[in-house]
């Protein structure tokens, strides 16, 4: 059941014990009231299902610069977050594209005479690499070292 208040709807609502106590310090983190904390999450939750995009929780202290960063640049912060990403976790190539430009250098290879299979072998493997390089290793996974 709901009721009007105040411009929105309000709702009785039942929490698993001490999700009150865990949204309690997340929306106190967060700089926000435990009412704004659940709405952004419903939100995000609902979005999320709209689009398949996800969201990124990010500790205060780091959105505040990601914030200020993007005030000075004068950029949306979605954009430099999605950007350091990007740098962090490159996108692979088309690997259509890909395999046309190996299938071209084995051709380029068999025009050749003097080039071996080993040549070619290994031409191929340079241009994986180049275009595959291995995934860095996740910063959860570098503090163990």
């Amino acid at each position: 059941m709901s009721k009007a208040g105040r411009g929105a709807e309000q709702i009785s609502l039942r929490l698993p014990e001490g999700m009150r106590d865990r949204l309690k310090a997340a929306a106190d983190a967060n700089g926000r009231s435990v009412n704004s904390e659940i709405i952004l999450r419903l939100q995000n939750a609902l979005e999320r299902q709209e689009d398949g995009s996800i969201s990124v929780w990010l500790p205060k202290e780091v959105l505040d610069r990601v914030y200020e960063e993007a005030h000075e640049a004068e950029i949306d912060p979605n954009l430099l977050i999605l950007e350091a990403v990007e740098k962090e976790y490159p996108p692979r190539r088309d690997v259509t594209r890909l395999a046309q430009e190996l299938i071209d250098e084995i051709e380029l290879s068999r025009a050749g005479s003097s080039e071996s299979a080993k040549d070619v072998a290994k031409a191929l493997q340079i241009l994986i690499d180049k275009e595959f390089p291995p995934a860095p290793t996740p910063p959860w996974k570098k503090r163990g070292k």
